[in-house]
């Protein structure tokens, strides 16, 4: 086409010219798509804890663990958001900005050529933490940093800020509800509180210098062995958290983030002593701890300087070789391999050949583990056997993967007016032991796979051919709005499916203090009485409360619900039992007063 119309500019060389120039545009966008289709997109939807969207919200992905900007986007007025011209097979985290909101950083995995979030970003409330930082005789400490997080859950949205000269801060966006405050400073022992902010909290903090002039603080010194030069010792990072009740807790950026000095060592001072965990990452070479993980978790007692080794792989160290062969042992030709690693390591691509070999170089670690997948072909996968984890042993690595024919699925989602629903999470969950249903109270229990609906409510499912049939399937489409559930008897392979959302069953209500005003960022469990002999293993569905306290949840089955209201995921606060849902019913008023 291009050529065409290059001929047509030769035909209109003077008398057309802006013609012409329309062409040369038009052949611009063309190439220009070329290069669009070599590239990977992302999509997804950004949601409320009532599951409400948020719109215009900023959306920005960066490359991990380089931290470099990819691209940015923005949330319309459903929610839903695209980001385009991303690099393919590049690791990506996303992080969501909208205002009165807070979220923690997701990481998307590797890139595809048309990847989807199969779970919403969720937003929590945010509220407003203010305050000083001074040292033990009341001085004000300067440029302290501030990191705010919502800890003990599932949803650890977080935000940090710089004390200014005279060591006023202010966070405006802290997640509401319980909030771990850590402050530090150099020269200053890490300050760990605990508080509980309604919107507008204020802190006075207080750092400690005690002990790191004479006995000395607890320190943590971190050296990395096998790297041979300047290149590769610039790109590895290291990032500490710390065990708070068992969950690992992200530290101020300015004390848990770190880079190695030229010996190859880099020290931390200032921690309390505790358990924590040491992350270290680099997108050219391998670093892994002794035992071959990715992290090292160690424990930092008073007063004492904890050391840890960590290995790095040599450059190039480790040939990937091997055959990829259809199941019935013809040999792939052409197929693009991707190869995900436990360290993160940023492995090439590799093509196989016309007898279905392949050969790579990698700098892994010895015990270091590889998941190979089909890059751009979307129709075939590795098998499950082939995509389990593989342990490096050696110099060589020589792999036999075997890929099969993937059964797709295509339909489209539609709301109640028929048109189509963007962003709708669409999965298919197997039909077994009862629980075909089972995917609204826990998303990941028997489900096969799961996609999203794109900006036309459009959707593609694929999974591996012999896993499951479809008459062993049923197909379940959520929405904040409503769901949809049908099993997938008597359709055949390659025929569409329309679902068509319908008002779902949910509970809501308010939950306020003794003196009516509501408690935002609380958290409500609402737990399936039918399953409650399994609640160790399912957890029920846990939500929380907006700023004005109020909650919600929609996609519930017919049964009789347990609804606790909680505070760290563990002392419940109150509890209401049994609550009733019927068929096309939400039932609204469940209000709860508490004093957290």
């Amino acid at each position: 086409m291009i050529v065409a119309h290059t001929h047509s500019l030769r035909e209109c060389r003077v008398s057309s010219l802006p013609a012409a120039l329309a062409l040369i545009a038009f052949a611009s966008a063309a190439l220009a798509q070329g290069a669009i289709d070599a590239t990977a997109s992302l999509s997804g939807r950004v949601v409320d804890v009532l599951g409400e969207p948020i719109p215009a919200a900023n959306v920005y992905v960066d490359s991990s663990p380089a931290g470099l900007r990819l691209a940015t986007g923005k949330t319309d007025g459903s929610g839903f958001f695209i980001v385009a011209r991303l690099p393919r097979d590049d690791f990506a985290r996303i992080t969501v900005r909208a205002p009165g909101f807070v979220s923690e950083p997701t990481w998307a995995g590797r890139l595809q050529a048309h990847g989807s979030l199969a779970s919403d970003l969720v937003m929590l409330p945010a509220g407003k933490i203010g305050g000083v930082v001074v040292d033990a005789t009341g001085k004000a400490v300067a440029f302290a940093c501030v990191h705010a997080s919502a800890p003990f859950g599932r949803n650890r949205a977080q935000t940090e800020t710089t004390a200014d000269a005279e060591g006023r801060f202010v966070l405006e966006d802290a997640p509401l509800g319980e909030v771990l405050l850590m402050t530090w400073q150099r020269g200053f022992v890490l300050d760990e509180r605990r508080l509980f902010c309604r919107g507008d909290t204020g802190e006075r903090i207080v750092l400690s210098d005690q002990g790191l002039s004479n006995q000395g603080a607890s320190k943590l010194a971190v050296t990395v062995t096998g790297l041979v030069d300047e290149a590769d010792r610039s790109t590895v990072r290291l990032r500490l958290e710390r065990f708070v009740d068992n969950w690992s807790q992200p530290l101020p950026s300015a004390l848990g983030h770190c880079s190695l000095d030229g010996n190859s060592k880099c020290t931390v001072e200032g921690l309390l002593p505790g358990k924590y965990q040491m992350i270290v990452v680099s997108p050219r070479i391998s670093v892994g701890a002794s035992a071959g993980s990715r992290d090292a978790q160690l424990t930092v007692g008073r007063g004492q300087v904890q050391e840890v080794t960590f290995a790095a792989a040599v450059p190039g160290g480790v040939k990937i070789t091997g055959m990829l062969r259809g199941q019935d042992g013809t040999a792939l030709a052409g197929k693009e391999l991707a190869f995900s690693s436990s360290n993160g390591v940023r492995i090439q691509g590799v093509r196989t050949d016309a007898q279905g070999s392949f050969s790579t170089i990698a700098s892994l670690t010895e015990g270091e583990k590889l998941w190979p997948s089909l890059a751009q072909d979307g129709r075939l996968a590795i098998t499950d056997a082939s995509m389990e984890a593989i342990a490096v042993r050696g110099a060589q690595l020589d792999l036999h993967l075997v890929a099969c024919e993937c059964t797709e699925l295509r339909g489209r989602v539609l709301d109640q007016q028929l048109r189509g629903q963007p962003g709708a999470r669409v999965a298919l969950t197997a039909i077994y032991q009862g629980y075909g249903n089972s995917i609204i109270i826990s998303p990941e229990r028997n489900e096969v796979a799961a996609s999203r609906a794109d900006a036309n409510g459009q959707f593609v499912l694929r999974w591996y051919q012999g896993s499951a049939k479809l008459s062993d399937l049923r197909i379940e489409a959520m929405d904040p709005r409503g769901g949809a559930v049908q099993d997938l008897t008597g359709v055949g392979e390659g025929e569409a499916v329309e679902l068509r959302l319908r008002p779902s069953n949910g509970v809501a209500g308010c939950v306020r203090d003794a003196a009516g005003k509501p408690v935002g960022g609380v958290r409500v469990l609402i737990t399936n009485l039918a399953e409650d002999n399994r609640a160790s293993q399912r957890g029920g569905v846990e939500v929380c409360t907006d700023r004005l306290g109020f909650y919600r949840l929609a996609s519930l089955r017919e049964g009789e619900y347990r609804i606790d209201v909680t505070l760290r995921g563990q002392t419940v606060l109150k509890s209401l039992s049994p609550v009733a849902i019927k068929a096309g019913e939400c039932r609204t008023g469940i209000d709860f007063v508490v004093d957290p």
